[in-house]
């Protein structure tokens, strides 16, 4: 019952993540405020961690921390990639490759961790590749940029990959200890290429910083969620379960929230996705 209280959760915090997520994109004018909006972001995320610390377990062990530090980097080149993702293209296409990253972990799983892997769920994973490739022939009068999407889709889908192989490498350990290393490391990388990059940097808004704040403390709401989910379920459930969910309500809100044009090849293509994800989790 607690676990499926905590997918619920993992699937609304992701939901208004990517509409928060979506609100900051519009106040950001550059690669550099993007650069400098992630650091915070991250950083906050790692404040919030470390006061979580004391309610839970403190134990890392070295595979945990190397996994932890992976997940670093890999958030580290998410969290960029996403902002610039959804300045530049629409928020459905966004979704729809961060949701197809859920490939990476349930393939991972198969060949790390020994989790089944059916005829039914591998023919799944060539039709989603088979949807994306829909939805990216759909005429929708907005340029689809790859090459920010199908690193995003790498970048996010390892971070899921890591998020389920800590629990399973670090059994004693807490979604907090993991939440503070990948954090911290990921702002250490954010804030070193922000040092570099400071100048011509503009200042953000004061709704940017708000929204900074509420974004980071959804996002370690995830990953805690889903870090202390993957030692009860099986990386092939909850991270489809978690995000394909999550790619249908976005999909509505793309159109009904946002007034993003949506095809009946790109309906047909998420519609078809969607159904990968959900038998993934079965």
């Amino acid at each position: 019952m607690i676990s499926c209280v905590g997918l619920i959760g993992a699937l609304g915090c992701n939901v208004f993540l990517a509409f928060v997520d979506k609100r900051s994109s519009s106040e950001l004018t550059n690669n550099k405020d993007i650069l400098f909006f992630s650091f915070l972001k991250t950083l906050t995320c790692a404040l919030f961690a470390i006061f979580c610390l004391p309610m839970a377990s403190m134990y890392i062990n070295i595979a945990g921390i190397i996994i932890a530090l992976f997940a670093g980097f890999f958030h580290a080149a998410s969290v960029v990639l996403i902002m610039k993702s959804l300045r530049n293209t629409l928020a459905v296409y966004v979704n729809l490759f961060m949701g197809a990253g859920v490939v990476i972990p349930t393939i991972m799983g198969v060949f790390l961790l020994n989790q089944a892997m059916t005829w039914i769920k591998a023919s799944c994973l060539i039709l989603l590749i088979v949807a994306l490739a829909l939805t990216l022939n759909a005429k929708t009068g907005r340029k689809v940029n790859l090459r920010l999407l199908l690193p995003m889709f790498l970048c996010y889908g390892m971070l899921m990959c890591m998020q389920g192989l800590f629990p399973k490498y670090c059994t004693d350990g807490s979604g907090a200890i993991f939440s503070v290393v990948m954090y911290g490391s990921s702002a250490l990388l954010l804030g070193l290429i922000t040092i570099l990059k400071r100048k011509d940097r503009q200042h953000l808004m004061k709704s940017t910083y708000l929204l900074g704040f509420i974004s980071a403390a959804f996002n370690l709401a995830i990953n805690m969620l889903l870090t202390n989910l993957s030692a009860t379920f099986d990386a092939v459930v909850v991270f489809p379960t978690v995000h394909g969910l999550k790619l249908v309500i976005v999909t509505l809100l793309s159109s009904v929230v946002w007034k993003e044009k949506i095809s009946g090849i790109q309906i047909l293509g998420s519609f078809v996705a969607i159904i990968c994800v959900c038998v993934l989790a079965i």
